[in-house]
């Protein structure tokens, strides 16, 4: 499932290992994101994918709705 970005935010960034690093992730209006439902969760409801920028996210159930909508 991908879903498009309606509004821009910001996330507190993290590493591969979960571990946050104190920068925040700015996630654009516009950007077109892919659930990862193979990936391990470290803190979040869903897993996105943005291969476009090679960044990833996790985020509540309740973000998704708010900042995302579907998309084919």
């Amino acid at each position: 499932m991908k879903y498009r970005c309606i509004e821009s935010f910001s996330v507190e960034g993290c590493n591969d290992g979960g571990f946050p690093y104190n920068i925040d992730v700015k996630i654009e209006s516009g950007s077109v994101w892919e659930v990862d439902k193979n990936a391990d969760l470290i803190g979040g409801d869903i897993h996105l994918d943005d291969y476009a920028s090679m960044k990833w996210i996790e985020i509540s159930m309740e973000n998704l709705e708010r900042y995302f909508e579907p998309i084919n």
